[in-house]
This record gives C-alpha cells, sequence and structure tokens, in this order.
C-alpha cells in the first residue's frame, strides 16, 4: 500500500512538474533565507520543486485562497525561525510534504 501511493505521488509529480522556474530570483535576494537558499544547490533545487507544486496546486484547488494563505504563513514562519541550511530543508520538506498530501485527491481522479 505505501509502495502503490509513493509510486502515485511520483506520477502525480512528474505530470505536475513539467516546467523548470525559479521560485526566488538569486540575484534580487535580499532576505537571510533567500541567500541561504540561493547559495545552496539543494535548496534551490527544493525552491523549485516546492514553487510548481504550490503552483499546480493552487490551480486545481477548489479553494485557492485557502492554500494561498497557508502558503503565506509558512513562508512568515520561515523568515521568522529559520537561519540555518537545516533548518530551512527542514522546512521544505515539511512543506513539501503537506502539499503532497493536499495534492493527491486530485491525482487519484486523473
Amino acid at each position: 500500500m505505501k509502495r502503490a501511493r509513493a509510486n502515485a505521488i511520483v506520477f502525480c509529480l512528474l505530470v505536475v512538474i513539467s516546467v523548470q522556474a525559479r521560485a526566488i530570483n538569486c540575484k534580487l535576494a535580499e532576505s537571510k533565507v533567500e541567500k541561504v537558499v540561493c547559495a545552496s544547490r539543494d535548496l534551490t533545487v527544493l525552491d523549485d520543486e516546492l514553487n510548481h507544486l504550490y503552483r499546480s496546486a493552487v490551480a486545481k484547488s477548489t479553494g485557492p485562497e485557502e492554500l494561498k494563505s497557508e502558503q503565506k504563513r509558512w513562508l512568515s514562519e520561515v523568515q521568522a525561525t529559520c537561519i540555518a541550511s537545516e533548518c530551512i530543508n527542514s522546512a521544505y520538506v515539511s512543506q513539501l510534504a503537506r502539499l503532497r498530501e493536499a495534492m493527491l485527491p486530485w491525482c487519484k481522479t486523473q
């Protein structure tokens, strides 16, 4: 069951993530978190993945304003609490898991 669910998530991500677009413009990075993300290849990959998944979730959601509000809250929390790459990495991984979970109902209908 876990393997089937993981496969469904991977399939959905492959369908959803089709175009690379940077969420953070590293040339204009101002905050400590943005600078840490831009300095790390791993974090920029997570940032891109989060950006794509978030945009897809908003596009498919029947309640996009709730998702937008949650994402703003999450961003504010990360900005307020994280300065180390480990903290930022953990925050991104957690948010990606929440968004993947939110995407599961839409993936099952396709």
